[in-house]
């Protein structure tokens, strides 16, 4: 048999009809198929962390869509308080002031100290549903916690922390 370019093709010993050969070729072609997947998916992995989007240990979380980067220190996005709250009782009282609120926990995480948030947009009117704000806590000192709430919508991130941290003061 010939191939479509012209060329002979010489089939194996065990290969013996025309069928046989059209399954070879689909094996073949599926498992080409499945390499350039992978290469394009090493691909995409390398152009997002070279291009800093994100970086290498963030790419699970960047595809889960838990990633926020937070901003650096003194970006009009960031706000940061201190609390005379010990961590895990802190962490609690976020998460009830956002149930109060009646936005949704995309992620939380006590060993990575965050939680994300979004649907914002019930609450809140420059924003869309999917905004997520960040908010990342410190441990201070045993007793004293920081809070530190950050999006990259700035209004939201402002809004949010007040709300937030008006419901930390509450004892």
């Amino acid at each position: 048999p010939t191939c479509q370019v012209g060329l002979r093709f010489r089939a194996p010993y065990f290969l013996t009809n025309d069928k046989s050969l059209v399954i070879t070729k689909l094996l073949f072609k599926k498992l080409v198929m499945k390499h350039y997947i992978f290469i394009i998916g090493i691909i995409l992995i390398g152009a997002s962390s070279l291009s800093g989007c994100c970086s290498i240990k963030n790419i699970p979380d960047y595809i889960a869509g838990t990633y926020v980067k937070q901003p650096e220190e003194g970006t009009p996005g960031r706000y940061i308080e201190t609390f005379d709250y010990p961590y895990p009782i802190c962490f609690e009282k976020v998460l009830g002031t956002l149930k109060e609120l009646g936005v949704s926990v995309r992620y939380e995480s006590i060993r990575k100290r965050t939680i994300l948030a979004w649907y914002f947009d019930k609450i809140y009117d420059r924003t869309i549903d999917t905004t997520k704000v960040g908010i990342y806590f410190k441990k201070i000192t045993p007793e004293r916690t920081q809070v530190d709430v950050a999006c990259g919508n700035y209004g939201l991130a402002k809004f949010a922390s007040e709300k937030i941290f008006l419901g930390l003061q509450k004892k």
